[in-house]
């Protein structure tokens, strides 16, 4: 399964390879044969940890609960602001494909500070 690939952002970066978790399919998204994307507001906190995540675009079949699953378990390394870490909102898009799909053309996923 092709899920996410991380666009590097100049204000939040992830802490590490090993902390991008990868989400899993649901049997019922794989039977019905969906694919898309879960948008995900999340506050990436002083810590480096996501806080609030919402969902602001659904896919359905528990893709979202695995989207959400998923992001919780990344760290960052946080925005620093006159030498202190502060939180900051990101919207994270994560792609789901089944194996041996590619991705739309310009269909990476990218990290959007706001």
């Amino acid at each position: 399964m092709r899920a996410i690939k991380w666009t590097p952002h100049p204000f939040v970066k992830i802490a590490s390879s090993s902390s991008q978790a990868q989400p899993e399919y649901t049997a019922e998204a794989r039977a019905a044969r969906i694919e898309g994307a879960v948008e995900l507001l999340v506050v990436i906190g002083e810590d480096g940890a996501p806080h609030s995540v919402q969902v602001q675009k659904a896919l359905g079949y528990g893709l979202d609960e695995k989207a959400i699953e998923c992001v919780v378990r990344w760290r960052f390394k946080p925005r620093v602001y006159q030498d202190k870490p502060v939180p900051v909102a990101a919207t994270l898009v994560v792609n789901f494909r089944l194996e041996g799909r590619a991705a739309p053309s310009g269909g990476i996923p990218t990290l959007n500070v706001r």
